[in-house]
Order: C-alpha cells, then structure tokens, then sequence
C-alpha cells in the first residue's frame, strides 16, 4: 500500500480526489468526522454516505481542558460559573471541523456566556493561548493533551464521549454530565469510492481486522493514547449516521434525503 498525505482544507481536497476516482480497489480513504465539519460548514459538499464505508479502525477522544488553577471540577461547574458570570471566561475554538463544533455546542448550552476567541492550526495554538491565560476552556484531541495533563499545567474537565477512558478515569463525560448529545471523537475510518464492490471491500475489511487485532499495533496505539474500535458494515453505518445527525443539529439545516 503506497500512502499519499494529501492536505487542504481540513481533507476537503483528498475527499474531492477520492470520490472521483475508479471504484476498483486500488485508492481508499483514511478519513474522520473533519467530513462532517466540512460538509456542515459548506467547506465540501461531500459526506460520509457519499463514499463505499469500508472500516473504522481507531478512535482519538477529545476533551475540553482548562488550566490546572481554575476551581472547575468538570465541564458542568465550569459552564455553570461562566453563566452566572457571562463574558467573564474565554473559550477557544477552532474555526472549521471538528474544533468549532465542539464550540457550537457549548454555546448551545450556554448562550452568549463565554467570550468566544477563534484559532486556526489545529490544538497547538488553543492550548499555547490557554497556558498563557488567554483563554480559559479549550477543546483538543487527547493525544495534544496528554503532556500537559501529565505536567499537572492544565487538567481535563470533561471527555466528550458516552464511556469513560482507561487513561482518564476520574474524568467524568460530557454524557455524565447531562450533555447527552455532546459527542465529539475523531473516528479513523476508511472509506473507498462510491460503488466499489462489496467483494473488494470485504477481502479489505479482512486484513485491516487482522491488524486491529494484533496485541502489537493495539499496545502502540495504547501507548499513543488511542483507541482501537474496530467496526464494519451495519455498526459502522449506524455510527455515521448518529454523528451526522449531532452535527447536523448543531448546523441548524434540514435533515438530509
């Protein structure tokens, strides 16, 4: 398998490129939920029902962090205190995907409460901003997380997930917390042309399985802080659908036909 990164507009470009290609096996797409920021957000006018779902593979969660001095126990206290206190704490978000979303939907629960400071460049900057107290909540991916949560700088306050995770097990759920539409993870899925085969992505299918399975690759992705949640066919497709409807709200449009 020869891998190509191909960048632009948050995998906009590379979702164009694949879903205009021969559906004969030889170019699959390594894709998450950013398809579903795009489309939401006009960016592409592709989505993920588009595209031959082929297998999820591993999960990224995602979590709101804040700096290890604010007095928040988790993402209720904090959305709590910002409400009583409107425009007093600043919240960073990304300006396209999955990042501003996550954003949408706290202002969704809390409207108008927080000072809203968008950034681009993934979850670098957001978090660089909130060490440097210039914001007060941020949402990224736990992977950046991790070495700040470690250092004891900044501390999580919410996984933005139904399940608690192995690595952050006193770290409630936005689900727990009473936000039971609030679910953001980055879901690594592979996704052939439109009206590729069954038989092409089965015998695919087959050998991703053999990898997720092997205790080799899941001991590196545990050490990575990914999650390996392998899934195909009808639980994969109800996994999309549920995404897709979350975002969707979140966009304000209609239902898709």
């Amino acid at each position: 398998m020869v891998v190509v990164n191909m960048v632009g507009v948050e995998g906009a470009v590379a979702a164009d490129y694949v879903f205009k290609s021969k559906p004969d096996g030889s170019i699959v797409f390594w894709y998450h939920e950013a398809m579903l920021g795009n489309y939401y957000t006009d960016v592409s006018p592709l989505n993920w029902y588009d595209f031959t779902p082929a297998c999820m593979v591993i999960v990224s969660p995602r979590v709101t962090l804040t700096r290890a001095n604010m007095p928040w126990k988790n993402l209720k206290e904090a959305l709590k205190d910002a409400k009583a206190n409107p425009k007093k704490y600043a919240i960073g978000f990304g300006t396209g995907g999955v990042a501003y979303f996550e954003y949408a939907g706290i202002e969704a629960i809390v409207p108008g409460a927080l000072r809203a400071v968008p950034y681009e460049g993934g979850d670098t900057p957001r978090i660089t901003a909130l060490l440097g107290g210039h914001i007060d909540l941020a949402m990224v991916g736990l992977p950046s997380a991790i070495p700040y949560l470690k250092s004891g700088e900044l501390k999580a306050l919410a996984v933005h997930d139904t399940e608690r995770i192995k690595l952050l097990p006193d770290v409630p759920t936005t689900v727990e917390l009473g936000y039971k539409d609030y679910i953001f993870r980055l879901s690594n899925t592979f996704f052939f042309p439109p009206k590729t085969p069954k038989s092409i992505v089965d015998q695919f299918n087959s050998i991703i399985e053999k990898i997720a399975n092997n205790p080799e690759f899941q001991k590196r992705m545990e050490e990575m802080n990914i999650i390996v949640d392998f899934r195909t066919g009808a639980a994969l497709e109800e996994y999309w659908k549920a995404a897709d409807e979350n975002y969707r709200k979140l966009s304000g449009k209609g239902k898709n036909s």
